[in-house]
């Protein structure tokens, strides 16, 4: 996970993320471009899995989580508030 913040308008960032992980962008504040789509604040963009690059850019300044990781492909058990994988454990 990576905490991104543009103050100054205009802000560009660029990833290089693999295409076969799970990526997504939570904006925090401001509203922010990615990959052509427009994002406002209190969102979550989920990115679909047919390439490896994000570009996100600003015209008024935003901050931005970006959150990228390899998925499990395990099934998933849950009871009560707790989660787990597979419900043997």
């Amino acid at each position: 996970m990576n905490r991104f913040s543009g103050e100054q308008p205009g802000g560009e960032v660029h990833f290089a993320l693999p295409s076969n992980w799970n990526n997504m962008v939570l904006m925090e504040e401001g509203t922010a471009t990615g990959n052509g789509r427009e994002a406002p604040a209190d969102h979550l963009v989920v990115f679909r899995n047919d390439g490896d690059e994000v570009d996100l850019s600003s015209a008024k300044g935003a901050t931005v989580l970006v959150h990228s990781g390899e998925p499990l492909n395990e099934s998933i058990a849950a009871y009560g508030p707790f989660m787990m994988t597979p419900m043997m454990r």
